[in-house]
Parts: C-alpha cells; sequence; structure tokens
C-alpha cells in the first residue's frame, strides 16, 4: 500500500510537470560509495569523486565536473571517457599562467563554460576566479586571493572576493559571481570590469524584492544562472529562495515563500518551500524553465516558464537508488550542482553518493530552427502592425511582450490576434505601446526556441505632431516684414509645412514665413502637410495668430559728446512715444549699464555707440552717438627758465577757465584765463622762477562738461 502511494504521488507530479513525456535518470559518471580519486582515460562510471560539486556542459557535449575534495575540474568527453583538465590534486594556490593540470585549485565548488569553450572556476578556499583556457593555460580571472571586498569599477583581477562559491555567464560573455561570504553577486563585463549588481556588502537579510538589486539583502548565496532575455536567478538558501534580478536590475522572489518545508509542486513556484539551506545550484534551459537542487530535501525541483513548480527527481529520501527507472522514483542524497544540455537532459552532482547523474530526456523531437525572424515595425499612433516567423520542427507557436524587462505571454483579445500562430497582429496601437519588444516562441513535443526580438516605434514618440506659430522676436511692426516661427512636436524627421493668410495658402513651406504686407486684422496659421517619418491622415494645424501690427519707436540721443583721454561720459536716450521695454547698447565692451538709457562709457578711442530700443509691441528703433576722444592736455616734465608753454589748440570746443602755477609752498605764481598765454617760468613780478618742483592746474569745458588737468612740472635754469 505504502509502495502504491509513493508511485501514485510520484506520476501525479510527473503529470502536473510542464514536461510532457517521461525522465529517466541514470549515472554517467562515478562509483557510488566511498570517496576517492581514481579512473582518468578510463569509462566515467568508473571513476571516483570526492564530494563532486558542480557540473557543466559545452556546445560539443562535454561534461564538466568540480571535484571539489580533489581539488581538480573532470571531464567526461562524448565517448563517456573521464580525463582531468585542471587542477594536480593537491590544495593550493600555484601554476597562474601555466599548465591547467599542473596547477593547483582550493576546493573549486562552481564552474561554468563560455561560448569559445574557456571554463571559469570558483575556487573557494582560494577567494578567486580562475580561468583555463581552450589551450588549457589556467590564470587569475578575478579575485587577488586576499578575502574581503573591493575592487569594484576597477579591473576584476584586482579586485577582492570572499570565498566565492559559483559563476555563469551570459550569451555576451559578461561573468556573475557569485561572492558567497560577502553576501553579494558581482560581476564581469567583457573588459574585465567588476562590479557588483546584488546585495550590499557584509549584510545578510531577505529584503528588497521589488526594488534594485543593488539595495537587497541576500544571505550566503549559492548557484547562480541566466537565462536566454538576461535575467539572473540566485539560490538564496538561507532564505529557502529563489532570487530573480530582470535585465532593468529590480529583484523579485522567484520561487520559495521564504519558511523551510517541502510543498508546493503543482502550484507557483513563489507559494512554494525549500528546505532550510535549500536550493543550492540552478540552471536554465533554452526554453527559460528553471531547475534548482533542493539540497535538504534530496530533490530536484523545475520552475517552467510559467513559473510552476514540480520535482522531477528524488522521493524526497536520502539514498542511492532508481538508475533506469523513472526520476521521480530515484533516491539521490544530497544533490548540489546542476546543469542541462541542448537536449534538454539535466546533470546533477549526487554529492554524498559521490556519483553524476544524468535526467534523461526521452523525447527524440528536434530543436525548432527560426527561417524567417520578426522584423521590427514603425507606425503611427491608431495604426497597426504584423509580426511573422517561420519555423522548423515547431507544433505550435506562443508571442511574447517585453515590459519593464520581463517577458510575458500574450492573450488572445484586444489589441492582439494572433498570438499562438505564426503572425501577431497589432491593431490599435498606442502612445503606450512606443518601444515594446515582441518575440515568438516555438514549441514542439519537448523543444523550445525563442525567436529574435522585435521593436514597435509609435512615430513620434507615440503621439500625433502638434504646431505651435509665434511672432519672431522683432514682432510685428509697421514698415519691417512679419516674421513667424513654428515650432513642431512629433513631426518625424522632415516635415512639410503650407503657411496660410486669411485661409489660404500664402505660399511658405520652411519653418519661417515673412510677408511685408500684412496688416492690421489679418489671421496666420500653418498647416503641417506631411512628415517623412511621422504620421500621416488629417492635416495638422496649428494656432491662429491675428496681426495687429505695431509702430517702432523713435529713439533719440546726444549726436556727438567730446571728452579728454581717461574720461568718462554719460550717454542718452530717450523716446517721445510709447514707453521703452527694453534699451541695448553696442558696442557693450566697457559700458556700464548696457541695458539702460543712460549708461556710463569710458572708450580708450573715438567710437560710434548704437542705442537699439525695444516697445511691448516688439518693435524698435535705432539711434547712434559718437564719443570723441581728444588728447589730454598736459605740460612737460621739466621746463627750463625763460622757454614758455603754451596751452596746445586740443578742440575748438575746449573752453579754458584757468591756467594755475603754484610752488612748493603753495604760493601761487602764475594765472591766466587767456588760452594764448603761457607760462615762461617766471613769477607774478616777471623775475625767474626758482628751479624745483611746480603744481599746475588746467580748468575749463568741452562741450558741456567741466574739466580739470592737475600735475606737476620741474622748472631747471
Amino acid at each position: 500500500m505504502k509502495l502504491n502511494q509513493i508511485v501514485f504521488n510520484g506520476l501525479l507530479l510527473f503529470a502536473s510537470s510542464s514536461v510532457a513525456y517521461s525522465q529517466t535518470i541514470t549515472t554517467v559518471a562515478g562509483v557510488v560509495g566511498s570517496p576517492g580519486y581514481g579512473g582518468d582515460a578510463g569509462p566515467a562510471n568508473n571513476a571516483r569523486f570526492n564530494q563532486p560539486r558542480a557540473v557543466a556542459t559545452d556546445n560539443d557535449n562535454n561534461l564538466y565536473i568540480a571535484d571539489m575534495r580533489n581539488h581538480v575540474i573532470r571531464k567526461v568527453n562524448s565517448n563517456g571517457i573521464i580525463s582531468t583538465v585542471a587542477g594536480n590534486g593537491t590544495a593550493g594556490t600555484a601554476g597562474d599562467g601555466g599548465p591547467a593540470t599542473a596547477a593547483q585549485l582550493a576546493q573549486p565548488t562552481g564552474m561554468t563554460i563560455d561560448n569559445d569553450g574557456n571554463i571559469y572556476i570558483a575556487d573557494f578556499n582560494s577567494s578567486v576566479i580562475k580561468k583555463v583556457t581552450t589551450s588549457g593555460i589556467m590564470s587569475i580571472f578575478a579575485g587577488n586571493g586576499t578575502e574581503g571586498f573591493s575592487g569594484d569599477g576597477g579591473q576584476a583581477a584586482q579586485a577582492k572576493l570572499y570565498r566565492p562559491t559559483a559563476v555563469a555567464v551570459d550569451k555576451d560573455g559578461n561573468l556573475y559571481i557569485s561572492d558567497a561570504s560577502n553576501k553579494v553577486i558581482r560581476k564581469v563585463n567583457k573588459q574585465g570590469v567588476i562590479s557588483t549588481i546584488a546585495g550590499v556588502p557584509g549584510r545578510s537579510g531577505y529584503a528588497g524584492d521589488g526594488g534594485p538589486a543593488t539595495k537587497a539583502l541576500l544571505t550566503q548565496p549559492a548557484g547562480i544562472a541566466v537565462d536566454y532575455s538576461g535575467n539572473i536567478y540566485i539560490a538564496d538558501p538561507s532564505n529557502s529562495v529563489v532570487r530573480k534580478i530582470n535585465p532593468a536590475g529590480v529583484i523579485t522572489t522567484f520561487a520559495g515563500n521564504g519558511t523551510a518545508g517541502y510543498s508546493g509542486d503543482g502550484g507557483p513556484a513563489i507559494k512554494a518551500q525549500f528546505q532550510m539551506g535549500s536550493p543550492h545550484g540552478l540552471a536554465v534551459d533554452p526554453a527559460g524553465n528553471v531547475y534548482a537542487s533542493d539540497y535538504q530535501n534530496h530533490a530536484i525541483r523545475k520552475i517552467s516558464s510559467k513559473g510552476i513548480i514540480t520535482t522531477i527527481a528524488g522521493t524526497g529520501a536520502p539514498d542511492y537508488a532508481g538508475d533506469g527507472g523513472p526520476a521521480i522514483l530515484a533516491k539521490i542524497w544530497y544533490p548540489i550542482g546542476i546543469a542541462t544540455d541542448n537536449a534538454g537532459n539535466v546533470f546533477i552532482t549526487d554529492s554524498y553518493n559521490n556519483t553524476i547523474r544524468e535526467i534523461v530526456s526521452s523525447c527524440n523531437a528536434p530543436m525548432p530552427s527560426f527561417e524567417t525572424q520578426p522584423v521590427s515595425k514603425q507606425v503611427c499612433a491608431g495604426g497597426s502592425a504584423s509580426f511573422t516567423v517561420a519555423a522548423n520542427n515547431a507544433d505550435n507557436y506562443q508571442w511574447q511582450v517585453q515590459t519593464n524587462g520581463e517577458w510575458a505571454d500574450i492573450a488572445e483579445g484586444g489589441s492582439y490576434a494572433g498570438t499562438t500562430t505564426s503572425t501577431l497582429t497589432v491593431t490599435g496601437i498606442t502612445a503606450k505601446m512606443n518601444n515594446l519588444q515582441y518575440r515568438a516562441v516555438a514549441n514542439n513535443a519537448c523543444r523550445t526556441l525563442f525567436s529574435s526580438k522585435a521593436a514597435l516605434t509609435v512615430t513620434g514618440g507615440g503621439a500625433l505632431p502638434t504646431l505651435a506659430i509665434a511672432p519672431a522676436l522683432n514682432g510685428m511692426c509697421v514698415g519691417s516684414p512679419a516674421t513667424f516661427t513654428v515650432k513642431v512636436t512629433n513631426g518625424g524627421t522632415a516635415p512639410n509645412y503650407k503657411w496660410m493668410v486669411n485661409g489660404n495658402d500664402a505660399g511658405g513651406t520652411s519653418s519661417t514665413y515673412s510677408n511685408a504686407s500684412l496688416v492690421d486684422g489679418d489671421k496666420v496659421s500653418v498647416v503641417m502637410a506631411s512628415a517623412a517619418g511621422g504620421c500621416g491622415g488629417a492635416p495638422i494645424t496649428s494656432n491662429v495668430i491675428e496681426v495687429k501690427m505695431g509702430t517702432a519707436p523713435e529713439i533719440k540721443s546726444n549726436t556727438e559728446i567730446k571728452i579728454f583721454e581717461g574720461f568718462s561720459a554719460k550717454l542718452t536716450a530717450t523716446s517721445g512715444g510709447a514707453p521703452i521695454s527694453s534699451y541695448s547698447w553696442t558696442p557693450s565692451t566697457g559700458v556700464t549699464g548696457s541695458n539702460t538709457a543712460s549708461p556710463i562709457v569710458k572708450p580708450a578711442k573715438t567710437t560710434v555707440y548704437k542705442v537699439t530700443g525695444t516697445n511691448a509691441s516688439g518693435c524698435a528703433g535705432t539711434a547712434e552717438v559718437t564719443v570723441t576722444v581728444v588728447k589730454k592736455i598736459a605740460m612737460p616734465r621739466t621746463l627750463t627758465a625763460g622757454s614758455t608753454f603754451s596751452i596746445p589748440a586740443v578742440d575748438p570746443a575746449f573752453t579754458l577757465t584757468s591756467f594755475v602755477i603754484v610752488d612748493a609752498a603753495g604760493k601761487e605764481v602764475f594765472r591766466t584765463t587767456d588760452i594764448s598765454k603761457g607760462w615762461n617760468g617766471t613769477n607774478k613780478a616777471g623775475a625767474k622762477a626758482p628751479s624745483g618742483i611746480y603744481s599746475y592746474t588746467i580748468s575749463g569745458t568741452l562741450q558741456t562738461g567741466k574739466v580739470s588737468v592737475k600735475g606737476t612740472v620741474s622748472v631747471v635754469k
């Protein structure tokens, strides 16, 4: 009775699985029982292992095994022959840069193979990631061998890791590291630069779902896997869950409800239970199904692309049994590592039994292949688009759409038709559909393949064009052409315009329009007749501007100002009409208050200044003023007694007020108001002035401005 119950439950679980065909289990490597190290160059099922921890497959159907306690990486080729490809069997860190089989490893716990056949190894006790090239040379790829956390933003080989447990590589060649004791996930891009993409260094917990993965908490992350779409799956065994990071960097719980146990098969994975300390290993197949080793439950769980969880291997009782029979009835003991191949087979490390088991697919259907991929489409809002594929060996199709980094099946109805056929039709396209991504899933009895993705671009960002016109900055002014400009939104790359005056075609087709014949009351608008790359349909019309011609102000200014070198002048502009909204003087260099009616200027040479005054209508008037710079009057530094200094004729506009000389004691020795009279070095009595320093002041007016020049002169005999 008990046996019947076990069989019944196993068959029920199997039938509810997304795999609609039987799976059997077999041992492909290792001899059950005591640990050891032997068997190289012979059949893999005669070899001995010591706690095999991880498995991986390559594109040539070779199987790789991280033989943890033997400190080596083993390889089983497609003919079933085993060999050692990395590690010399002794624990250590030596051998970097030399043959991988002569180098040392220190408890390798994780491993992955990239598309070029290079092997990446999580060397747990060395706190590094090692790389073995296809030519068999081992080097340190990430980590400097010192436990700790550092290096983000720099070269991975200079960073610090802390006992990494697993690695995975995506289709673009980026490597992901489960940096377990740092409680984070690290990424090394193709340029060798390392960064943290999930977890907070040194902080353990279970938090952050729905937010940035870099702010979430993990506890001793274990296995890691990446699917075709770039989603990253993380085994978080201390929390009994699998976490997921989508391409947008948002983390969620993918499987497990966070409580320890063994339940949930046949239902949503998010509601299921894993045992405490589980799951450990993770793998993703080409169809997007995720496999997890439920370590403490001695079982292998599968989460389908629909999010449904089932057990595909193991009864939950630890032992070694069931080879050649249904995997669901087999007994396995502490499974850890897990991997899949292109044929849909699943490989696991049955660690306590020191064997590698294979869950064999009995389906012989070939993998679908796409002859026609979907093509990206550009359409207008309100329009429709179709995406088409053609695949060999496909029994059915399912179209999917990507939003917020997640792919989801499209249901028939609404805007979508043909969701399970080779052609998806999208109708009633709206702005919200702009930049959506679509792909087709081709299925047969046991194989799944995704098409390339195609984008839907709704022209102009997903909105109809809008037009707005405005007068140019100089406004609409009597005596000058009125100029208008148009601003278009969502108009495509080369809009074609038609300007209208009073509803009639005015002949303009560019983004600006000028007309010197407009009068008050005329109505100006523009129509967008077509837009290259934009949406067609009815012409789009702008706002209408009713012409109201303004009058340019009359600006007046002083016509000429004369100043001595080094002196300043005040310019003045006035208007007798409507108030002036703004002034602008040019040139503005050396002008204080160039945007006022009365700026101060101090030119070094004669300069013509132009003022522009603009009124509230945007109409402008101008005036000019010349500032003439006159050479400054100055006595020579020395004067010989008996010789005469006369004030030069600097400018006819200059009028002398006084010319005064005083001696060092401040006594006046000469004064005149006659510009024709000079000083000959004598005093008021006519006697020659003694030698010495004398001060002079020349005062007068230049136009209406008063000027005064002061200085000293040395009188010599």
